[in-house]
């Protein structure tokens, strides 16, 4: 039976069991690559960071510009797809052999834009991704559609563990930029090889131009998204490496890195699991709004904190875990942490209209950001370097983040003053912890630590923690939020709630 016909529950309980694996493949990954950040941060360079940031952005740009994302065409598809699944490994398997080729020729052309003729290797070898990402199963692609995010997450971990073994043995024995691109094919050719071990599916070189054609015309709104979004989360690498040189990218990816990955995770765990399932109940509009306020509220609890704990505290976690070389990019992390915490919370719009068929919207709303970003970039970056850069990322996020959410609101007919609440009450917590730990930090007992010391940054780590968690809780009582039913229904249909209820 399906998920459509069963009970409403059902639905539930596989979202909120999806959910926990793509949670638990996030922590994993996170904790992984922050490992790894950490070990590579002390062998490598910030320019060796520069030069591994320009060969991703060479592919990154080619690869968008030729994405029909049949992925989602498929996973939004309501009826059986089985039909589709060749002619989209078909097309691609020869859009990785272009890719690849592509990548070869403009080399030289890329190396030569960042004035770094000592990319040019490193651009054509991670090429080799391409290649790897054509050749990977269709068959994945069921993973999200059938909500089994625990094959979703074995795949992807098989990925991610053969970037972090890469990159800090390649490390070790290169010290050098070498092993940030080697990581990066390595990922990509694991995934490749997990993807025929974890799923039956045997795609056959067989192309059905026809039904290719009916996936690129849900596609062709995301291509549009793809190329937008590109030029928002690339274009400012591209400016930085361009203007300001190779070794204050390197300051600006770490930066980017620390503060604005973190919540952009949250954003894709919440994204990956929600976009499916609000497919499945996109005519369903009150099932809708309570799924999405629902949604909303886990998010901002989750992706506030984070931007309010770098804010207080991004010199001592720049010189704990990364050393004392990565401060100067202190400044661009602290803003960058409010833009990751906006376009979290921005980021739960993007699923629900595409769940009902409106990837126009979010075009056009990332149309009039990278409007935005490209009046102010470029005189911000040239005025205060990488921290004009962040600020400029910031203000051109503002207006399409409103009207996104905006947008759904009226889809769903929620209330706007709802939606204010449900994101202002962890705001505040965030606001008023931060400025505890800050000043502890500051002017407290722990300042005599030392920037550096770790029993200071510790007992800071806690004492903002505690705060927010408390004034969460109280205010959630107070103002009547429901962070806390949320997390006792979510808790109810894992394994260890199951236990419980039964003991």
């Amino acid at each position: 039976m399906s998920s459509e016909q069963g009970p409403p529950g059902g639905l539930f309980t596989r979202v909120v069991r999806g959910g926990f694996w793509v949670f638990a493949f996030s922590v994993t990954q996170e904790i992984l690559a922050l490992t790894r950040l950490v070990i590579l941060a002390r062998l490598l360079s910030p320019r060796d960071f520069g030069l591994g940031g320009i060969a991703v952005l060479v592919l990154s740009t080619i690869e968008t510009l030729s994405q029909p994302n049949f992925d989602s065409a498929l996973i939004q598809k309501k009826e059986d797809t089985a039909a589709y699944l060749d002619s989209a490994w078909g097309v691609g398997v020869l859009r990785g052999i272009a890719i690849f080729a592509i990548v070869c020729l403009v080399a030289p052309y890329g190396a030569a834009f960042f004035r770094t003729p000592g990319a040019t290797t490193l651009i054509r070898l991670i090429g080799v991704s391409a290649l790897a990402r054509g050749l990977t199963s269709v068959g994945v692609i069921q993973f999200r559609k059938d909500l089994r995010f625990d094959r979703q997450f074995i795949w992807q971990f098989a990925g991610r563990l053969a970037d972090f073994v890469v990159a800090v043995v390649a490390a070790l024995v290169f010290r050098n930029a070498l092993a940030l691109v080697l990581a990066f094919v390595a990922a990509d050719v694991a995934k490749l090889v997990s993807s025929y071990l974890l799923h039956p599916y045997r795609p056959r070189f067989a192309i059905d131009w026809a039904k290719a054609r009916e996936l690129f015309g849900f596609g062709k709104w995301l291509l549009g998204l793809g190329i937008i979004a590109l030029l928002l989360s690339q274009g400012d690498n591209a400016l930085v490496g361009r203007l300001v040189g190779t070794t204050l990218l390197g300051f600006y990816q770490l930066a980017r890195r620390v503060s604005f990955v973190p919540a952009s995770e949250i954003a894709y765990v919440i994204s990956a699991v929600t976009f499916p399932a609000y497919s499945k109940i996109q005519d369903q509009r009150p099932k809708l709004k309570e799924a999405y306020l629902m949604v909303l509220e886990v998010t901002a609890v989750a992706a506030l904190p984070l931007a309010g704990m770098i804010l207080a505290l991004a010199p001592d976690i720049t010189s704990f875990f990364f050393g004392t070389k990565w401060l100067p990019a202190v400044p661009a992390m602290r803003v960058l942490a409010i833009w990751g915490a906006l376009s979290a919370i921005a980021a739960t719009a993007e699923p629900a209209l595409m769940a009902v068929g409106l990837p126009r919207k979010l075009t056009k709303y990332q149309a009039l950001q990278l409007a935005s970003l490209a009046a102010v970039i470029y005189p911000a970056t040239l005025r205060w370097s990488i921290a004009g850069t962040a600020v400029a990322l910031g203000v051109a996020a503002i207006a399409p983040c409103y009207l996104a959410l905006r947008k759904v609101v009226a889809l769903t007919g929620s209330r706007p003053r709802t939606v204010a609440g449900v994101i202002a009450l962890p705001a505040a917590a965030a606001a008023v912890a931060g400025a505890a730990a800050w000043s502890l930090r500051r002017y407290g007992a722990t300042a005599a630590a030392g920037a550096g010391g770790a029993a200071g940054f510790a007992v800071a780590l806690v004492v903002y923690a505690a705060v927010y968690t408390g004034l969460v809780w109280w205010l959630g009582r107070r103002f009547g939020h429901g962070i806390g039913r949320i997390l006792r229904e979510v808790i109810s249909t894992l394994p260890v709630g199951r236990t419980r209820e039964r003991a």
